[in-house]
């Protein structure tokens, strides 16, 4: 015996499947988006990482010559040299300088970092001409110490 909605039944069961497989394949279909959205999510992720890695280890180099010439430039203001001792100071924190400037122009991709590190060895720049006329200023008052000593010593035998 057959039941009186047999092809009701059949029909609502064939539109139910129709459904159901529709929603299954749009299931899949999400997942597989989401999957591969995933990936290129993480590909990003692990590019900016390697990125800012890079970046870091840069800055940390740069840091690292920074502290080196601010080091030398310590040394040189605060310990007694000679001329050529303060000229080869001067050559040492100049090639230091340069290396510096020159990481920071090639490296730097952001243009207020490169402002920042340019202003700095300005700045240095700046210290080690000041550095240099204190040396100047302080070897002409040196000779002329010893000229001033050299007369009082010949104006107290011409008084004697």
């Amino acid at each position: 015996m057959k039941p009186m909605n047999n092809d009701t039944r059949i029909k609502a069961m064939k539109g139910f499947a129709f459904r159901f497989i529709i929603l299954i394949i749009f299931f899949f279909g999400v997942g597989y988006l989401s999957i591969i959205t995933g990936k290129k999510g993480i590909a990003v992720l692990e590019e900016r990482h390697q990125n800012y890695k890079e970046k870091f280890r840069i800055e940390a180099a740069l840091s690292f010559e920074i502290d080196k010439l601010t080091k030398q430039l310590y040394q040189l203001k605060n310990k007694e040299r000679s001329l050529h001792q303060h000229k080869t100071f001067q050559g040492i924190i100049s090639e230091l300088r340069a290396k510096i400037d020159k990481k920071s122009t090639e490296t730097m991709i952001n243009e207020q970092e490169k402002n920042i590190y340019n202003e700095m060895m300005l700045t240095v720049k700046e210290i080690q001409s000041v550095l240099d006329k204190y040396q100047q200023n302080k070897d002409e008052y040196e000779y002329q110490q010893e000229l001033l000593d050299k007369c009082i010593q010949l104006y107290r035998e011409n008084l004697e």
